[in-house]
């Protein structure tokens, strides 16, 4: 497979993966406890997706520099 299509699939793969996270728990937080708790719920989703992307952005820059050391 060639790399570029592997980072792109990836990349989208990941993003599409955050997306339904935060759609579908906000959503349910909305649904099941209102707007105030839906809100909070998504700030602290995405506060974890971003944590997660830098854990995955590290593990990239990581796989670079073993593959040019």
């Amino acid at each position: 497979m060639d790399g570029a299509f592997r980072r792109s699939t990836e990349g989208q793969l990941i993003l599409g993966g955050f997306l339904i996270v935060l759609v579908l728990g906000g959503g349910l937080a909305w649904l099941l406890f209102g707007r105030t708790v839906a809100l909070i719920a998504g700030g602290i989703l995405i506060g974890g997706m971003v944590l997660l992307a830098l854990l995955w952005l590290v593990v990239r820059l990581l796989e670079a520099w073993a593959r040019n050391g």
